[in-house]
């Protein structure tokens, strides 16, 4: 039991300055820390600007293929409505008038009509 206790005292004792050390070497060199910092900043900028014209680029070949697809759905739709007026329209019942002319006009200006074989005046 004491061996192992005294090696995990001597672990925490190592991590402890192992800590410390690195702690210190900041506090000495603070400004590596934030040239570090922003040349970091800067190259996470310039590969947003990168990333999001690609991104730009994609949505517009996204748009364009909807565009075409929306046009393409008219197309169908305008098909679909002709094809049901189509089936409406043959089985609707037609109704046709004759024009049968019921009285003959003479040359003396009069109309007689034809009655039971004969023109009646």
């Amino acid at each position: 039991m004491a061996v192992s206790l005294l090696t995990s005292d001597t672990h925490l004792n190592n991590t402890s300055s192992m800590i410390e050390t690195i702690i210190n070497w900041l506090k000495t060199y603070d400004f590596i820390a934030i040239w570090l910092e922003g040349i970091a900043l800067v190259a996470i900028f310039v590969w947003d600007r990168l990333d999001s014209r690609k991104q730009h680029e994609e949505t517009l070949a996204q748009m364009e293929i909807m565009g075409n697809q929306a046009r393409a759905t008219e197309t169908a739709a305008n098909a679909a409505n002709k094809s049901a007026e189509a089936l409406i329209n043959s089985e609707r019942a037609w109704i046709v008038a004759e024009l049968v002319p019921q009285a003959v006009r003479f040359g003396d200006n009069h109309w007689c009509r034809f009655v039971g074989g004969a023109f009646e005046i």
